[in-house]
């Protein structure tokens, strides 16, 4: 059975604390219950000490659970334990593999417990915003310590091997400690977003862009990434890094949603790096990009090691770079249709654009007569 409780209003909660403990009594008690959405604004430590206690009798395999604190009355709410038995209902749950978790109330109490119960957890894929996870107030920056339990829950799970990461502050130590625990890793798909990712303090060094790097391609297990981020398009820190552990990388299927553009650092060092990693990626089979910007050296890389690549799906999207662009350049509108079509395994291309200069299209013309390469273009206006 499922329940989606997603348009719960508040004048349909129950308005009595004996109300929210029998709703989660009936929640956690149901049998036939598997899948439960539960997208809700009521919930107060009533609810998840009442859950916590029924958890390990629930035979719920999957839930989305979406947690936007509004208090009923200002004396049910005790925060620090609510959160307590909140982490405790979740990582009780026997049959619990699947978990998407949003909240704007979480504190630091709740990381904790999370991190002593995670050993024996079966959660297989975990899908979790950070936004606000270990704030004491919607306000306040998140602390270091918190930052530190997060990093330790994820990746003492033993049984994850799909993480969906969104993030928008962190500490230079939540990523030494992803880091730290990479080695260890049994996962095997990553997404991250990063794109309102802020740090605080400030950073004052590159080692945190460099852990970042190192958390994603020291996992032994990794086979899929998807990767949406600012950091890493910006930092000749992180690619530098990452080309150096690409050689021992499992990854197969890699979508880089990110643009090589507005580059702080000199754009040719940062975007070779980003072409040396693309190269030593020894299974990579599938590859998703998006570019705004081409910058020569980059072009000039990856056709200079296009035969070696094992690269058989390619999808190119390159929708905001335009014909009048300077990023095209005689020499890029050249190395670009040498480098897709040089690749030796290549055999499906989806390419996206608004315009292309002629010179393009007269050397693919050139280089496609060999190529058995099966071509989806969309020119978008």
């Amino acid at each position: 059975m499922d329940l989606d409780f997603d348009r719960w209003k508040m004048d349909h909660c129950p308005e009595t604390e004996a109300g929210v403990r029998d709703l989660a009594k009936a929640l956690f008690q149901m049998r036939s219950l598997r899948r439960l959405k539960l997208h809700c604004c009521i919930f107060v430590d009533v609810f998840f000490g009442t859950a916590a206690t029924y958890a390990t009798s629930s035979q719920i395999e999957e839930l989305d659970l979406h947690l936007d604190i509004l208090v009923m009355k200002k004396d049910l709410v005790r925060t620090e334990w609510a959160n307590q038995n909140l982490a405790k209902c979740l990582l009780q749950l026997p049959r619990l593999t699947c978990l998407k978790f949003r909240s704007n109330f979480l504190h630091d109490e709740f990381l904790p417990m999370a991190v002593s119960l995670a050993s024996s957890s079966k959660l297989e894929d975990l899908d979790i915003d950070t936004f606000l996870v270990g704030y004491r107030r919607a306000n306040f920056p998140r602390s270091e310590s918190s930052s530190q339990h997060l990093a330790t829950f994820l990746m003492s799970l033993p049984c994850l091997t799909y993480l969906q990461l969104t993030a928008s502050q962190s500490h230079e130590v939540f990523m030494s400690t992803l880091a730290s625990f990479a080695p260890l890793s049994q996962i095997q798909r990553v997404k991250v977003d990063y794109r309102g990712l802020h740090w605080y303090p400030p950073l004052k060094s590159d080692k945190p862009i460099r852990d970042y790097a190192r958390f994603l391609f020291q996992m032994p297990n990794l086979t899929h990434l998807e990767i949406y981020s600012r950091e890493c398009e910006v930092s000749e820190a992180f690619w530098s890094t990452a080309s150096e552990l690409a050689p021992l990388s499992q990854l197969q299927d890699l979508d880089l949603g990110i643009s090589v553009y507005e580059i702080k650092t000199p754009k040719e060092k940062a975007s070779i790096y980003l072409a040396k990693f693309l190269l030593r990626l020894p299974n990579l089979s599938r590859l998703k990009i998006t570019f705004r910007e081409f910058p020569p050296a980059f072009s000039a890389a990856l056709v200079a090691g296009a035969m070696t690549l094992r690269i058989q799906d390619l999808d190119f999207d390159m929708k905001q770079l335009t014909e009048d662009n300077t990023a095209w350049s005689d020499k890029i509108a050249k190395d670009l249709p040498q480098f897709l079509f040089q690749m030796p395994l290549l055999t499906r291309l989806k390419f996206h654009c608004l315009c292309l200069p002629d010179i393009f299209f007269e050397t693919a013309i050139s280089e496609v007569t060999s190529s058995k390469v099966d071509v989806e273009a969309s020119f978008t206006q």
